[in-house]
């Protein structure tokens, strides 16, 4: 019987020699990394917070990936690490589409292979040991990246929602002050709430039947839609009054005359 152990051992070692050395200059590794995906990514770095948060999340991946070789971590068991988690929250709430950041991972794991690959030619071993330790390290990298790819997206679209959820909360609260009470600061409740008070408004209650889908957003979206066919100065207002019913209100110029009405029946 042919002993596969000796061939696979010796691969393993050699992953872990490598792993090894690029972990000794971790510092020069990270910033390899982290200065390509700031230049191709300018979204994940738009100010020191974010620049720092994508420092400590490339510094705790890296960290995380080389464990992983040294101590044969299956990739199913790594969890994201906190800051990387972190990141993806404060990505949500800041609006970076969850494509930057799912874009962000896959340029580090282009980096990180080119850093594997040169680590494994200035080694000088045995041709077919290296390219047995390449497949090794590149298949796990490819896994891991995949892996916290879910997980970190995962993170994102959970806080986006619940982020919006707030935010649509503390808005539609603001409107019913507004509608309420008259002497409230007509400028101040124009930046709380995002919409051009100072304009002549048309207001639109719209709903959907219970047998639709999202009925709110739905809803939404022939609002937006109403928007693009109508000569508004600005975006429009929804806000959802309860599951299944919205009201919206639409800025219009000054001059907007009594046929707007009737392009709003036109449109529905």
């Amino acid at each position: 019987m042919t002993d596969q152990s000796a061939p696979d051992a010796a691969v393993a070692e050699a992953a872990i020699a490598i792993s090894q050395r690029l972990y000794d200059r971790l510092a020069e590794t990270i910033g390899v990394i982290e200065d390509l995906v700031a230049k191709e990514s300018p979204d994940l770095t738009s100010d020191s917070s974010l620049l720092q948060l994508l420092h400590e999340t490339v510094s705790a991946n890296v960290d995380t990936y080389f464990s992983a070789i040294r101590h044969n971590i299956p990739v199913a068991d790594i969890a994201a690490p906190p800051v990387a988690l972190e990141h993806a929250r404060r990505l949500a709430q800041r609006g970076v589409p969850v494509n930057a950041l799912v874009r962000g991972y896959r340029l580090g794991h282009s980096v990180a292979l080119q850093l594997v690959l040169a680590e494994i030619r200035s080694a000088e071993l045995d041709p077919d040991l290296s390219l047995s330790v390449l497949g090794t390290m590149s298949t796990l990298m490819f896994g891991y990246i995949d892996e916290m790819s879910q997980q970190v997206s995962a993170v994102y679209q959970a806080e986006r929602e619940r982020w919006l959820e707030s935010r649509n909360a503390v808005r539609a609260l603001r409107v019913r002050d507004i509608l309420a009470d008259e002497s409230l600061d007509v400028d101040a409740m124009t930046t709380a709430i995002r919409y051009p008070l100072r304009r002549t408004h048309a207001g639109i209650v719209v709903w959907y039947p219970d047998s639709a889908g999202d009925r709110l957003a739905a809803a939404e979206g022939f609002i937006k839609h109403l928007a693009e066919s109508l000569p508004v100065h600005g975006a429009p207002l929804f806000v959802p009054a309860d599951s299944a019913c919205g009201w919206a209100w639409l800025p219009l110029p000054s001059d907007a005359g009594d046929d707007v009405v009737e392009q709003i029946r036109a449109c529905a």
